[in-house]
Order: structure tokens, then C-alpha cells, then sequence
């Protein structure tokens, strides 16, 4: 079992983000010990055979490698390019942060961020943003509450990142891919080359219902 788990380092995993390497050896590892323990196995039924573990550990495999959470690290280039993230609390943000900057080194990012009111979305921003980011809040209509898209932009600004506040979506992508056209070829070298989305799940889905041209 042991040298199954250190091969997951390794593996090719449908979804993307570096903690979801971590997420896997979990689910495998439960998943292994409930198959294993004698309080799962059916009556009469047999223990698990050396041959039947590795034809396990095949699936197993194949499982990962087809696994897919839509908004979670999901790479988008459908109409614009982006890396969709629901990350609305601060493990999730700083989750996010640390697969970001394994993904693209020394690199700023450019943020279109949005979260519910009830949020704790300083401590978020705190685990998120770096100084010389730019992020862009717009404001979204939903049935809850959502953050002021203006205190967003102060508490980013206040932690040295260019922020700015937007209509909606539509207009906060414009603005982003903008920006992204203005700044200095030796400026953008130092961003990543794909727009970060995040902060709510319902911002996700405006983004791909946007670039499903359903908005």
C-alpha cells in the first residue's frame, strides 16, 4: 500500500491544483482502509488477494485520471482563458495561492473576484493576493447578499494590489483582458497568462455561462 501512495506523486490526475494531489492519497488511503477492514467485507466473503489489490489499484488510477469538479482549479479556453476556482474561505484561498505559484513561478496575477457577504473576505484576500496583483470586483446581481464590490477593492488595494470595481462580470472580464493588452511588454512577462476567477461559486457560474455565450 505504501508504494501505491508514494506513486500517486506521480500520477496523472484529472483535476488540477497542487493540493488535489493531497486529496487524492486521502480518498485513496480511506478508501483502502474501509475496503481492508473486516467490518466492511461482506459475510462469508474473502479477503482481497494480491492480484485482486493491484487490478484495484489500475481503477483506481483510471478514476483519477478521468476525475473532473468543475470549478475547482478548472482551466477554461472557452472563449477567453482563465483558471475557475470557488475558493471562498481561507484554506481554500491560500490552496489556491500555493497551486498558483507552483503553476506559473514568480509570477502577478490577474483576479476577477467576487464573494458573499457573509464572508470572511479580508483573511480570504489575505491568503490570495500578493502585492503588484490586479483585481477587478464586480458587482453581481444573486438572491444573497454579496460583498461591496468597493470594499473588496479598498482591502485589495490596502495589500498593495491595483483593484478596481465593475458592473458585472461581463464588464470585469472586459476590463481584465484590457489591462492585460495595456501593460508593458516587461510588465507582462511577469503575469501569468491566464485570468484567475474566484472567490464564489456563483461568480464560476456567470463566468461559464458568459463563455457559453448564455450572457
Amino acid at each position: 500500500m505504501a508504494e501505491h501512495l508514494t506513486e500517486l506523486s506521480g500520477a496523472d490526475l484529472g483535476l488540477s491544483g497542487a493540493y488535489q494531489r493531497i486529496n487524492a492519497a486521502c480518498a485513496v488511503y480511506a478508501t483502502w482502509l474501509f475496503m481492508l477492514s473486516t467490518d466492511s467485507a461482506p459475510a462469508g466473503s474473502q479477503s482481497l488477494t494480491r492480484l485482486d489489490f493491484e487490478r484495484l489499484w489500475q481503477c483506481t488510477l483510471i478514476g483519477l485520471r478521468e476525475a473532473r469538479w468543475p470549478g475547482r482549479f478548472q482551466l477554461l479556453d472557452r472563449g477567453f482563458s482563465a483558471i475557475l476556482d470557488g475558493a471562498h474561505n481561507r484554506l481554500g484561498a491560500r490552496a489556491l495561492r500555493a497551486s498558483l505559484e507552483e503553476a506559473y513561478t514568480n509570477k502577478n496575477f490577474l483576479f476577477i473576484f467576487a464573494c458573499f457577504e457573509n464572508k470572511d473576505y479580508q483573511n480570504i484576500l489575505r491568503e490570495l493576493i500578493a502585492p503588484g496583483d490586479i483585481v477587478f470586483c464586480p458587482v453581481l446581481s444573486h438572491a444573497r447578499s454579496m460583498r461591496s464590490a468597493q470594499e473588496i477593492v479598498d482591502f485589495a488595494s490596502s495589500l498593495g494590489a491595483q483593484a478596481r470595481a465593475c458592473h458585472g462580470f461581463a464588464e470585469a472580464l472586459q476590463f481584465a483582458q484590457a489591462k492585460a493588452q495595456e501593460l508593458p511588454l516587461s510588465l507582462s512577462r511577469g503575469f501569468a497568462d491566464r485570468l484567475i476567477i474566484t472567490g464564489s461559486f456563483s461568480l464560476i457560474k456567470e463566468a461559464l455561462e458568459f463563455s457559453e455565450g448564455v450572457k
